[in-house]
């Protein structure tokens, strides 16, 4: 089952992903929680596992998905993809190269740690 926290500090918006993650999970994380963004987010996936349904392919359309659902964030806004796990980390470095692809203006960067994810952001 699929759990998702909101973090608010200052202008960065955390969201803490946990439990096991489909291509329908993180569509519908795009979905709902992108739209709430203003400026700066860190997606910690640290506790996320991915199915076999999250794939190159599959990152392409999500990436073509999130490009449609930030238009209420400040362009100079950077997002920060979190996670400790290889096969995630992987996953992520993916997404975040794709989804500048698909014309997203905001700075993409993928972390092991949250604290380095802040660092980045200040």
């Amino acid at each position: 089952m699929l759990n998702v926290t909101v973090e608010q500090r200052d202008n960065i918006i955390i969201f803490h992903i946990l439990g096991n993650l489909s291509i329908y999970d993180f569509a519908d994380i795009i979905c709902t929680y992108c739209p709430m963004i203003r400026h700066h987010a860190i997606y910690n996936f640290s506790e996320a596992i991915l199915d076999s349904s999250i794939t190159k392919t599959s990152l392409h359309a999500l990436a073509d998905i999130a490009s449609r659902h930030i238009k209420n964030r400040n362009p100079e806004g950077k997002s920060a993809h979190v996670s400790s796990n290889s096969d995630t980390h992987g996953a992520q470095n993916i997404f975040a190269s794709v989804i500048q692809d698909y014309g997203c203006p905001h700075e993409q960067a993928v972390f092991k740690s949250i604290d380095e994810a802040l660092m980045w952001l200040k």
